[in-house]
């Protein structure tokens, strides 16, 4: 069963999760509103409290959605970031607003219902909340959670394993090949972000990105091990792990793991667990889950840790 907070643990941050919902929500929006356009607001100082509208920008009334990724509670820091919103959406000379609409990851308790329902009968427009199972109601109708919640990767190992099966042919080496070819590529562009910000200043970690650029899979994890494990200065290490994807604002050394965790949990069930222990980027899995860098993640402002 999805759960809209599994973002969290999707993106390895809060950042990339907030950015996450609020894609998700006019996604969903899109869907649900065919006939309508539906478009989203880029996070600005001056996104006059919209995330995602559906109407007629400055032709007509348009109703208004924010998007807030609060999943623990809604205190008073979150019940004032509502209320601005709601307020600059009203206020804004650019548009106007029919409904305002707000969406959240989590169900408000009995409290927080009761200040929310108190509170919307102040506003001079109509005010209401969409609830967290109402959003994925419209999501699985849609057929938009597998691609929401990321599990293309886990649904294109087990095409490969099915169709190869009915072939009577071994799956697994498809499957490590498919992993490892993905993976490679997560790894060179985190490695071309950072070495650009070490501007040449590691004569061994030049020599290494050039092999990786030439498609050297086995460099790429020597890379990122050598920093995470070399004499690197502290910042540089975290740099590392601080390099996000720029669509999705996950961190792109995240990304790898999470990719890689589809591959490990296919080789228990395969029985091939042992031989993928000894491969290259199963130790760069690891080095990246290890508790020894939990604070370089936490630096790093990952929002996750592993066992």
């Amino acid at each position: 069963m999805f759960n809209w907070t599994h973002l969290t643990l999707i993106h390895g941050n809060d950042e990339g999760a907030r950015a996450g919902f609020e894609r998700a929500c006019e996604m969903v929006l899109r869907a649900k509103f065919p006939d309508h356009e539906v478009r989203g607001i880029r996070v600005s100082q001056g996104d006059k409290g919209i995330d995602v509208y559906v109407g007629k920008f400055g032709q007509k009334n348009i109703d208004v959605y924010q998007c807030k990724y609060f999943t623990e509670k809604i205190g008073e820091s979150q019940k004032q970031q509502i209320r601005d919103s709601y307020q600059k959406a009203v206020s804004a000379s650019e548009f106007n607003v029919k409904n305002w609409f707000l969406c959240l990851p989590i169900s408000l308790s009995i409290h927080e219902t009761q200040w929310f329902e108190k509170w919307a009968k102040t506003c001079n427009k109509p005010v209401s909340l969409v609830p967290p199972l109402e959003l994925m109601t419209w999501a699985e109708s849609s057929g938009l959670t597998n691609l929401i919640f990321e599990r293309d990767d886990s649904l294109k190992l087990d095409w490969i394993v099915s169709k190869l099966k009915q072939q009577n042919s071994d799956p697994w080496h498809a499957l490590r090949e498919q992993t490892e070819s993905d993976c490679f590529q997560i790894l060179l562009n985190l490695i071309r972000m950072h070495k650009n910000c070490l501007s040449g200043k590691y004569p061994h970690l030049e020599d290494s990105w050039q092999k990786v650029e030439k498609g050297d899979r086995l460099e790429a994890s020597q890379y990122i091990k050598s920093v995470l494990v070399g004499d690197l200065k502290r910042n540089e290490k975290i740099w590392m792990l601080n390099m996000l994807n720029d669509f999705t604002l996950e961190p792109l050394a995240y990304k790898f793991i999470r990719r890689f965790d589809v591959l490990v949990e296919k080789s228990h069930q395969l029985g091939r667990h042992e031989e993928l222990s000894f491969s290259e980027y199963f130790s760069t899995w690891k080095i990246l889950r290890s508790p020894l860098i939990s604070d370089l993640r936490k630096e790093a402002h990952w929002s996750i840790d592993f066992d």
